[in-house]
């Protein structure tokens, strides 16, 4: 059994995690998420974002974490997607920024990065899409000596 599999059984989601390899297309499994109970539902997504950060962790050259250690990453974050949960019940909440679809026959690029000021390093991502908002594409990288807005300049080009 794999690391990545074995996290799913550690979290009690094999079920879930049949589930969604049965699926064809990420529409399918994204509907198949959305049907999911609140907790299971952000237990498979906090899964699929570690493993998907993992991957990219042994790809950059960076030592694999076994079954375990990753299972208890998730949960850390799930007690604490718990806690801002129930704040964010308490206080007020700015409105935030909803995608806009572009005219017909368009697409909509969107652009963001993120860098530590005290590394200097970073990463960008982007991602086109059509106007029913659909992906084209999308692309994202990591990237070292970063000054302030060279990060997003860096996921323009």
């Amino acid at each position: 059994m794999q690391d990545h599999e074995r996290s799913w059984s550690l979290l009690g989601l094999n079920r879930e995690r049949e589930a969604l390899l049965l699926k064809r297309i990420a529409r399918e499994v994204i509907e198949a998420l959305m049907n999911l109970r609140e907790q299971e539902k952000a237990k498979c997504c906090y899964v699929l974002w570690i493993c998907w950060f993992e991957h990219n962790r042994v790809r950059e050259g960076e030592p694999r974490r076994d079954a375990s250690c990753l299972s208890h990453s998730i949960q850390i974050r799930l007690e604490e997607w718990k806690k801002t949960a129930v704040q964010g019940r308490h206080s007020a909440r700015s409105p935030t920024c909803k995608w806009e679809k572009p005219e017909v026959g368009s697409v909509k690029v969107n652009c963001d990065a993120a860098y530590n000021g005290s590394t200097g390093n970073g990463g960008w991502g982007c991602i086109v899409r059509y106007d029913e908002g659909d992906v084209v594409s999308a692309r994202r990288g990591r990237v070292e000596s970063l000054m302030c807005l060279h990060g997003e300049l860096i996921a323009v080009i």
